[in-house]
């Protein structure tokens, strides 16, 4: 019964999401959200939220998706009073959500701290699943604060943040995730279309988050001022002033201390610097042989969210889709519901 109540909200809220950013319907809420959301961080654009709201609702928010993403987990869920606490992120426009979802797909209440740089989508969106099902009103809360007494938590943010929650939460049971990063494997077979998809993969919120793209690995004497010019015609960020100003500093202080770079316009390619490398500097790392990059995913899988056109493994990561993860495709390779459900 709760497993086809949460199936069907959710599903619906996708809907909704859908209609609203199709133009098939207003929704005031989300607008009004959308517009605060902009104005109090100029980076979250209302087209990288857009973007964002988007993926989750063809992602997530499918009904054949969710039917089959809990279909292993059926005997498992049922309504809880076990209380988790969700603090989440604040580098990508709601990237907390499938916590969110997760936590009330197990079952379980939700308590969420939103990040003070995105305080408003959580908002409407619960918002708009209570319009959907007023059951879940008494489900959801939203804190200004990190969330206490808690039977569990799931929380996100900085190394440093994360190990301020390591220490907080104590001894209670705890999904804790610091900072990642995201790398591509360039082969020099690439076509114009998998560049596109690329730019998706690096440029897309601004390159903030742990699936950014934000170190390459290309063959030893790749041309890469003709790649930078490949880069540089997908340019959905470079009118962008706060971006920019980053894109200026970094120029400014790689011509100040002499190091090599080749520079695209509006970011900047440079060798061997260690990842993930700041805002508008992609990394470049060459090899000689694939096998190198196959080598550093597999010694850097602790640090590593996602490699992208990287033949190791079962679950290849193609060209423009480090953005767009699967349900069952979980940060830091941990399958946040079979934690939660085993805690519960």
């Amino acid at each position: 019964m709760y497993q086809q109540v949460f199936i069907d909200s959710f599903s619906l809220l996708g809907e909704l999401l859908s209609d609203c950013l199709n133009g098939r319907k207003s929704n005031p809420l989300l607008d009004k959200a959308i517009e605060k959301t902009y104005a109090q961080n100029q980076l979250f654009t209302p087209y990288m939220q857009m973007r964002s709201l988007e993926a989750i609702s063809s992602e997530f928010l499918q009904k054949n998706i969710l039917e089959s993403w809990l279909d292993n987990y059926s005997s498992s869920i049922r309504e809880r009073e076990v209380i988790v606490g969700i603090v989440m992120a604040g580098n990508l426009p709601m990237v907390g959500f499938h916590d969110f979802l997760t936590v009330l797909a197990s079952g379980c209440k939700a308590i969420i701290k939103s990040s003070s740089k995105d305080p408003y989508l959580i908002v409407a969106l619960t918002e708009l699943l209570f319009s959907i099902n007023g059951y879940w009103r008494d489900r959801v809360t939203i804190s200004n604060t990190p969330p206490t007494n808690v039977n569990m938590v799931i929380a996100t943010g900085s190394e440093s943040a994360a190990n301020h929650f390591d220490k907080f939460y104590g001894e209670i049971p705890k999904l804790i995730r610091g900072s990642r990063y995201s790398f591509a494997v360039i082969t020099g077979e690439e076509s114009l279309a998998d560049f596109k998809k690329l730019s998706e993969d690096i440029f897309l919120y601004f390159g903030m988050g742990c699936r950014s793209v934000s170190t390459l690995f290309v063959p030893k004497d790749y041309n890469l001022n003709n790649f930078a010019e490949r880069l540089s015609e997908f340019d959905l960020i470079k009118d962008n002033e706060y971006y920019l100003d980053s894109y200026r500093y970094q120029r400014a202080v790689a011509l100040m201390s002499g190091k090599d770079f080749v520079d695209g316009g509006f970011f900047i390619l440079m060798k061997n610097i260690a990842p993930p490398p700041p805002m508008s500097v992609i990394a470049i790392f060459e090899y000689e042989q694939t096998e190198e990059a196959n080598r550093y995913y597999l010694n850097n899988t602790s640090s590593i969210q996602c490699a992208v056109n990287l033949n190791i493994g079962e679950n290849k990561t193609f060209f423009g889709k480090s953005q767009l993860p699967r349900i069952d495709d979980y940060a830091d390779g941990i399958n946040s519901l079979e934690f939660i459900l085993k805690n519960s």
